[in-house]
């Protein structure tokens, strides 16, 4: 037993640990689960592989100060044996594996916390009330945003951050309402402690997001949009920007049609938009009463969207080529940003194979076929360099701002080449260098889906909006919560992915009409979770005239309240229809989905309606 004013912890067959303060405790479980990379699935019509439930026992390793932690499997088999320190900090509780040695080569430990709900941070947020199967990785576009997960039980909460996240990932098994920190290896060895920390409180997930916000601040980072704007001015327009992607030209190859049937273009080559087409669906737009807008570029590359990354310039020639693009930038009534992409590198591509990503085995590390072919994943020390070359060039054009595809998205991965080695948390600074060199540029900079890592150096975040593991028909009103607007609202705006956006009734939900979404839900979860909007066009936009108008109002109330935290977020009713956020400002909005009115606090709220209320 271990013990301070706060907390007690206690190991039998496991661990107890014993909020004193709250008076509740928090029990582990008596098993971990161990995963077998090679042999796991996830299959909800068949047994799960590849992880096993291993029992432990423990001995005091008084030469390391550490426990001995044994693993066995039910069949009493030696699973693994590692290293692993518990200190008491205050209200939390530090577990620090020093090392390990085992059957598989991740490592399945402390084992899970029991809790009633499980918060994941996944895109925006979700509470997971049901157990579900998931592996789920920090910093990656299906895995968490933040570098931490969560429990409630009755009124009380816990917060576990990964102090050391490169290698962390979570497991849940599917058969309970659990969670265990698994950690991979760092270029195929244990090359340094890994940590996490679990801090216990009185509260719910509003609660868990202020501490991890604390604690975010205290490890420097937090940036807000307020501190940004002192770096660059333009950052004031964020207040309320409505983003608008515009598609001008799609190539397909003939094995990407063939893969994804759905999304191809007849012939594979199509222009959606010129440059003069763009430039006039802008000045359209304005004309509908739009004040506050970007419109960003993609497919304005040498060979359209997903093609010959890095070597993207000039502009194509079919669509307006160096001419046009000039003449839109200087003459749209709105800001213009380049869509472009540093983690991909094509086949066909000039550069290619130089700044390759190098496996463990020494071969070339490939990407999906895209548009444009075979691509390769890039090392971001390359790709920083391919950044900086092609910026030269782009800055002649004057952008205002830069999206960069995947970088914020895709997990960090590692590089074995002998010139330029690489391993995760190398990766994530190379990262967050090419986005702070657009910064330093005086770019506005935008990144798909969006990490913790990341809020330091970019703008906005498109794709943070949304939870990947919910589909839109099934339980998105009960599970869907803004853990990431709650810990980063003030920092970064947050957007919806280009294939969900308001304008994508008619592209998008032609291909799955299963996760058809009513805009008007859209905007009420932009209303509550405090966002702008935005639209991905591809050609002209049909009929979006009066949604454009009829949407006027996320803009204005995200004007008011876009350098503000979100101090809380309330669901309301049981189903999740009825929900509240508050501001900094002091700023209340409520949001109504249901198709009758509803009474809130005296307040009537109209079917698929809202109150904004301000001090």
């Amino acid at each position: 037993m271990i013990e301070n004013d706060f907390i007690r912890v206690e190991l039998d067959r496991s661990f107890t640990i014993h909020d004193k303060r709250n008076g509740v405790a928090w029990k582990m479980a008596d098993t971990a689960e161990q995963l077998d990379i090679a042999k796991l699935t996830i299959d909800v019509k068949a047994a799960v592989q590849g992880h096993v439930p291993c029992a432990f026992t423990w001995e005091a390793a008084n030469e390391t100060d550490t426990l001995r932690i044994l693993l066995k499997s039910e069949d009493g088999k030696e699973m693994g044996v590692c290293h692993c320190g518990v200190e008491l900090v205050d209200d939390a509780v530090r577990f620090t594996i020093i090392d390990y040695k085992g059957e598989y080569t991740n490592l399945g430990f402390p084992p899970p916390l029991e809790q009633d709900a499980l918060l994941l941070p996944m895109q925006n947020g979700t509470i997971l009330r049901a157990p579900r199967e998931r592996y789920i990785k920090c910093f990656h576009n299906i895995g968490l945003s933040m570098r931490w997960f969560g429990g409630l039980k009755g009124d009380h909460a816990y917060l576990a951050i990964f102090e050391t996240p490169w290698n962390a990932t979570l497991w849940s098994s599917g058969e309970k309402l659990e969670a265990t920190p698994t950690w991979e290896l760092s270029r195929d060895e244990w090359s340094y402690p890994r940590t996490v920390t679990y801090r216990f409180m009185r509260g719910g997930f509003p609660e868990v997001c202020a501490r991890y916000r604390t604690w975010a601040e205290g490890e420097g980072l937090v940036k807000t949009l307020r501190d940004k704007a002192a770096d660059n001015p333009m950052v004031e327009k964020m207040a309320g920007l409505r983003m608008i992607k515009i598609r001008l030209l799609d190539h397909q190859c003939e094995e990407y049609m063939k893969n994804l049937p759905e999304w191809s273009v007849p012939g594979g080559h199509k222009v959606w938009s010129t440059f003069d087409d763009a430039l006039k669906m802008a000045n359209d737009i304005k004309a509908l009463g739009v004040k506050n807008a970007a419109v960003v570029l993609t497919g304005w590359t040498i060979r359209g969207y997903d093609n010959l990354h890095p070597d993207i310039l000039p502009p194509c020639e079919e669509i307006g080529g160096s001419d046009g693009l000039h003449r839109l930038i200087k003459e749209s009534p709105f800001p213009v940003g380049l869509h472009d992409n540093y983690t991909d590198i094509y086949a066909d591509a000039p550069s290619f194979p130089k700044g390759i990503r190098i496996m463990a085995d020494g071969s070339r590390s490939g990407g999906n076929i895209w548009d444009g072919g075979q691509a390769y994943n890039v090392c971001l020390k390359a790709g920083l360099e391919y950044c900086k070359r092609n910026m030269k060039d782009i800055m002649e054009f004057e952008p205002k701002l830069m999206f960069i595809d995947v970088l914020g998205a895709g997990a960090p991965q590692e590089c074995f080449d002998p010139e330029h080695p690489i391993d995760n948390k190398e990766d994530v600074e190379y990262r967050g260098r090419l986005f702070q060199h657009l910064m330093d540029q005086g770019q506005i900079v935008g990144a798909e889906v969006g990490q913790d890592w990341a809020v330091k150096h970019v703008h906005y975040c498109e794709g943070i909006m949304g939870e990947s593991y919910i589909p839109f028909h099934e339980d998105r009103f009960r599970e869907f919560v803004p853990l990431w607007n709650l810990v980063f609202h003030d920092c970064v705006v947050a957007y919806w992915y280009q294939m969900r956006t308001y304008a994508q009734d008619y592209i998008y939900y032609r291909v799955k009409p299963e996760c058809f979404q009513d805009w008007r839900e859209k905007m009420l979860w932009d209303l509550v979770f405090g966002n702008p909007s935005n639209w991905t066009f591809k050609g002209e936009f049909p009929d979006m005239g009066q949604r454009m108008k009829d949407t006027l109002i996320l803009e204005e109330s995200h004007e008011k309240i876009a350098f503000e935290q979100m101090t809380n977020h309330e669901v309301l009713s049981g189903d999740g229809r009825l929900r509240r956020s508050t501001f900094t400002d002091g700023t209340q909005i409520t949001v109504n989905f249901n198709e009758e009115p509803a009474d809130v606090d005296g307040k009537t709220i109209a079917e698929m309606g809202y109150d904004i209320t301000r001090p």
